[in-house]
């Protein structure tokens, strides 16, 4: 695998399964990430956080400016001024080359932030690896 890699990652604020924890941590190694930017939000965002750290990752938090949902993790190399969950979401998107998706439940969603991340993402044609409930992995 390439060495070096800046990856974006979105997840459900409700946290990840057992199972997306584990084929997380396995994709941030064998992708060999060295930047990680997430949008500091409760759960996935605060999981993958942990994570990144243990594993010495460079963090960049992208918060959204709903005060509620953030997660105010410590560590990061860039905290971005809060903004709108969707615009935030698009520059999540671009401060990567390849997406890092846990969403909550085994079907996309319409009304869903890290499912309009994940069809953001493909849109503007970066790889994009979703890390299904069961811990299935499928890229698009």
């Amino acid at each position: 695998m390439e060495s070096g890699r800046k990856a974006s990652f979105t997840g459900t604020r409700r946290g990840m399964t057992e199972a997306q924890r584990a084929t997380t941590r396995r994709l941030l190694e064998e992708l060999a990430v060295t930047s990680l930017t997430h949008g500091d939000c409760v759960g996935a965002d605060a999981e993958v956080h942990a994570m990144a750290l243990e594993l010495g990752v460079r963090l960049r938090l992208r918060p959204a400016n709903l005060e509620q949902a953030r997660a105010r993790c410590q560590g990061g190399e860039l905290v971005a001024a809060p903004e709108a969950p969707l615009a935030r979401n698009r520059k999540i998107v671009a401060d990567g080359e390849l997406l890092l998706a846990a969403p909550g439940m085994m079907k996309e969603q319409r009304r869903s932030g890290v499912w309009a991340t994940i069809r953001h993402a493909i849109r503007r044609e970066r790889p994009v690896y979703i890390i299904w409930p069961d811990g299935q992995l499928e890229r698009r």
